[in-house]
């Protein structure tokens, strides 16, 4: 005999965008390609593209600093409060680069988001971030695709896994900003690590860090 089932849809999964049109993405590409004719961007297994390392927030330019406020901002307007610690770094995804992200989530964050200084013209899908059903094989929803446009930003929270469709096509780079915040007690901000871009193991050889937030060491574009 069938049994009686109530099926009842229980959590929502936000993704919130916004478009910032009052941030210069000239300047903002223009740091990204000066940090990679330095040699200061990385790549290695898995990653897909070139990443800047460390916290690409500590740049001390006003469309860095116009970007922070905006992520800070977006989650104020969710209701939440006592933002711990924002990170981020940029993402230059050249044509070719035929598996620019693999599925995966920012944990331990609470809430990430990605901005769009620099989108070229592309075939759909290429470029579009993805975000895959966090029910799984529960439920079996298909993939949420958002195609980038430049200025576009997209708030999620950090447990969504996604990924980026490879540019099959595109001429041009894609360049884009993930950012992720931690939220809890004000007095709490000493359990968390601080963030290291740099994907390797603690420990492994290689050369030293770059600290964005040392203008001894490098010159941005760009006004203050």
């Amino acid at each position: 005999m069938p049994l009686d089932l109530k099926v009842l849809q229980a959590f929502h999964t936000p993704l919130v965008v916004t478009m910032l049109p009052h941030i210069d993405n000239k300047v903002l590409t223009d740091i990204i390609y000066s940090l990679r004719d330095a040699g200061l961007l990385y790549g290695g297994g898995g990653l897909g593209g070139l990443q800047t390392q460390g916290n690409i927030l500590k740049i001390d330019r006003e469309p860095v600093r116009q970007l922070g406020e905006a992520f800070a901002e977006m989650i104020a307007q969710l209701g939440v409060a006592n933002i711990l610690q924002m990170v981020g770094w940029a993402v230059l995804g050249r044509p070719g680069d035929m598996s620019l992200d693999q599925p995966h989530h920012h944990l331990p964050y609470h809430y990430s988001a990605v901005y769009y200084p620099k989108v070229p013209a592309l075939t759909a899908p290429e470029g579009n971030i993805v975000f895959f059903d966090p029910r799984e094989t529960f439920a079996g929803g298909q993939p949420v695709q958002l195609p980038p446009q430049e200025g576009m930003m997209v708030l999620f929270p950090s447990w969504l896994k996604h990924s980026v469709v490879p540019l099959h096509y595109a001429k041009d780079d894609r360049i884009s900003i993930s950012l992720n915040a931690i939220i809890g007690v004000l007095g709490d901000a000493d359990n968390y690590p601080p963030h290291r871009a740099k994907k390797r193991e603690p420990g492994a050889p290689g050369p030293q860090e770059f600290d964005p937030a040392s203008p001894e060491q490098f010159g941005y574009p760009g006004n203050q």
